[in-house]
């Protein structure tokens, strides 16, 4: 059998950008302040109410962390998607691969969001348990921002009801709503492209997908309205879950770092 002389494609693909840098510092830093906020070390002489303060901070954490973990998820599997259609570049599965990359990105994407809205309903568990006591400490975030807009209610006094409820405005009121949609009636979808570039015999293909239709359309969310805008160039997906998530752990420590705690 005669050997073939077809050389093989030579891929260049991208190197990991350190893009997760900015969510890294802010990832440390909320850890130091929520840690700083509720004593660090469980012992066994902890009160039912320090077990409380630690799950919650410990489930804080947990999605601070989770959140990070589907950012890098969804970087490398772009980047796997990319390796796939340059190693089937001109076969008939280009499509099948460009239309599952593009559900696999949604997929985790989706994650991100319900990781980030969970981290304020914990966040908003915690701040029922330091203002109010254990009674309290299912309250949620939608919970803190009912009892705040409530002039009878003691949590509309607390020190941290401005800040919450320009969060609340700003971020999670329509990322919650956002969620909601994505949960109840219908997933959401956004347009997928590749670009194929070929420089000193190396291959490129950058595969990306857009802001996702339903995100655009009605979510009002403060940080994303620059990129949303039609004089801007057009966001990826990884852009728009990085300003997301960024956005989500600095307004949680902000929060954190201006609580009061009674309890």
């Amino acid at each position: 059998m005669s050997k073939s002389n077809k050389k093989p494609i030579k891929i260049c693909q991208e190197k990991p950008k350190d893009f997760l840098k900015e969510y890294n510092l802010s990832n440390k830093e909320l850890i130091q302040q929520i840690t700083h906020l509720v004593f660090p070390r469980r012992t066994l002489k902890s009160t039912p109410l320090q077990d409380c303060k630690y799950r919650l901070r410990d489930s804080i954490i947990y999605r601070a962390e989770s959140i990070r973990f589907h950012l890098e998820l969804l970087f490398y599997t772009k980047n796997s998607i990319e390796r796939k259609l340059i190693l089937d570049l001109g076969k008939k599965d280009d499509l099948f691969l460009m239309i599952l990359g593009r559900e696999n990105l949604m997929q985790i994407f989706d994650d991100i969001v319900f990781h980030i809205c969970s981290m304020f309903d914990y966040l908003g568990n915690l701040i029922g348990l330091l203002y109010c006591g254990q009674d309290r400490m299912k309250l949620k975030w939608n919970g803190v921002l009912k009892s705040i807009g409530d002039e009878k209610n003691e949590l509309s006094k607390i020190s941290i009801a401005p800040i919450c409820k320009k969060i609340h405005k700003e971020l999670v009121d329509p990322l919650f709503n956002y969620r909601g949609r994505l949960i109840h009636y219908n997933t959401d979808s956004a347009r997928g492209s590749q670009k194929i570039s070929i420089k000193e015999g190396f291959v490129n293909i950058d595969f990306d997908i857009g802001f996702p239709a339903m995100l655009k359309k009605s979510a009002k969310i403060k940080c994303l309205e620059k990129i949303k805008s039609e004089d801007q160039e057009e966001a990826n997906i990884i852009e728009i879950a990085r300003i997301l998530s960024l956005e989500s752990v600095r307004n949680t420590i902000e929060i954190i770092k201006n609580i009061s705690p009674k309890y």
